[in-house]
């Protein structure tokens, strides 16, 4: 447990920088819950874990399932998603 809060750390505090910059911690705090309801989804476990899937085409399918969004909370998805970390 406390290896994934280790690993979660860098884009809790990336998201929580990115809140305050842009003065929307409702708007991203509201982002990420939908986007944690997206990921959690059995449907959506099994396209991100299918390796056929590149990392740019499940950024996109999940950032667009998730809905309204800024291009900025888009990029952050993409960063999660380069890395592995959905």
């Amino acid at each position: 447990m406390a290896e994934s809060l280790t690993i979660a750390r860098p884009y809790a505090e990336a998201a929580f920088k990115a809140a305050l910059e842009t003065n929307d911690l409702p708007g991203w705090s509201d982002m990420l819950g939908r986007l944690a309801a997206v990921v959690t989804r059995p449907e959506a476990q099994s396209f991100i874990a299918n390796p056929g899937n590149t990392n740019g085409s499940i950024a996109t399918v999940i950032a667009d399932v998730t809905g309204s969004i800024t291009d900025q909370q888009r990029n952050f998805i993409a960063l999660l998603a380069q890395n592995d970390r959905l």
